[in-house]
């Protein structure tokens, strides 16, 4: 189960967003946001430590949370 160290409190991820609770075109603007920003092929777990892990930039992971904020905020107005 994947986990996140915040404040050390560790979080499972799993229990803070299900899978079942982002819409499959949501899905789809954050794939093409990360391959867009971080270079990489996929989001699937590829069970490869060469292909599931990478460096990234901060300034690539400001400009995906930028480019995700805009997207949600964007589809927020069209669903008004």
């Amino acid at each position: 189960m994947p986990l996140s160290f915040y404040h050390g409190v560790t979080v499972s991820l799993v229990d803070t967003v299900s899978a079942t609770t982002i819409p499959a075109a949501a899905r789809q603007k954050i794939t093409e946001i990360a391959i867009k920003t971080f270079g990489v092929e996929t989001l699937e777990t590829r069970n490869s430590d060469r292909l599931d892990f990478s460096e990234v930039a901060v300034w690539a992971i400001k400009d995906a949370l930028e480019a995700a904020y805009l997207a949600g905020r964007a589809d927020q107005r069209g669903a008004k």
